[in-house]
């Protein structure tokens, strides 16, 4: 298990999170933390802890906090009764254990791009109850309801990556034009560290899996998201090592999708290099696809994601 938030803590703060994280395994009701004094570091501790076990899902956020003398109180609550907490963790290992059966002699990227498309492929996106919405946001809801949104998806990678033995981080911060509330993950390849965030490769398209944020650089990164201010310092992500072709034109996009239908493909993604409205790039990939069509005899069809200055295209072929 990879502990980024807690590296970051003063020694003081790593005893702290210890303390939390075996008292909440155990189920206790109450930790003191000695060496803690003030609200601040209590906070800090158990930000720390809720992103680096995500194992810890029944745990509720929200704990109430009692400050007594020298050292501060935490009163943990508990989202299920204990034998359903029992359960649901000897689940949850169960599908983890398979997974990371089947990774077994895999690269870590290869086993990345494993456990980001098994997610994509399983999960729905959404809350599965407005009412109680609360299973969206963690593991439990990724993994056992298979309905979550953009924390739960974040937290199940980091859960499998953390199995496979793959530095991971879930981070928090905002994403689209109305900076909504996100998360995602950076993780360590070659001991370098990307941004991967599963959830909008989910939402990108329907019935493909998109690797447009997958391995991706912060430049890349901040096309549609933004950070969180935090006193924890992230790791610097200056490359890219995203699968996705660049191309600069359209009919660059109809050779590649030939040279992928000859190799039997039938689906691949391109990053368009090429600033240009929604109406233009339509008709410009529809022409120079339909060329291919014709001299292929394959039926084919696109879908997109329109940026500022790229766009990421997805091409379906039909034998």
């Amino acid at each position: 298990m990879f502990f980024y938030y807690k590296n970051q803590l003063t020694p003081a703060e790593q005893v702290a999170f210890t303390e939390i994280a075996v008292a909440a395994t155990e189920l206790r009701p109450k930790v003191s933390l000695s060496g803690i004094c003030t609200f601040e570091q209590a906070r800090r501790v158990l930000f720390a802890v809720t992103r680096d076990i995500p194992s810890l899902f029944f745990v509720k956020s929200a704990s109430r906090l009692i400050k007594r003398g020298s050292h501060v109180d935490v009163f943990l609550e508990y989202e299920y009764p204990r034998e359903i907490i029992v359960r649901d963790l000897k689940r949850i290992n169960n599908i983890a254990d398979y997974l990371t059966v089947v990774c077994a002699g895999k690269t870590d990227e290869d086993t990345l791009a494993f456990m980001h498309d098994y997610l994509v492929r399983n999960l729905t996106y959404g809350k599965p109850d407005e009412r109680d919405d609360s299973g969206a946001y963690r593991v439990d809801g990724a993994l056992l309801n298979h309905q979550c949104v953009c924390a739960g998806y974040a937290h199940a990678f980091k859960l499998l990556c953390d199995r496979c033995g793959i530095d991971c981080i879930y981070v928090s911060g905002h994403s689209g034009e109305n900076h909504s509330n996100h998360g995602w993950n950076i993780v360590k390849v070659d001991s370098k560290w990307y941004h991967v965030d599963v959830t909008f490769d989910h939402v990108l398209y329907e019935n493909v899996v998109s690797k447009k944020h997958f391995l991706i650089s912060t430049e890349e990164l901040l096309e549609n998201h933004s950070f969180r201010n935090s006193t924890f310092v992230l790791p610097a992500c200056p490359e890219s090592r995203c699968p996705l072709k660049r191309v600069s034109s359209p009919e660059e996009i109809a050779r590649e999708a030939a040279l992928a239908a000859e190799k039997g493909r039938r689906a691949t993604e391109y990053r368009l290099m090429l600033p240009m409205s929604r109406r233009e790039l339509e008709d410009r990939v529809m022409r120079a696809l339909s060329g291919f069509a014709v001299v292929s005899g394959n039926s084919v069809s696109f879908c997109y994601s329109c940026e500022d200055r790229v766009s990421t295209i997805a091409i379906i072929i039909n034998p």
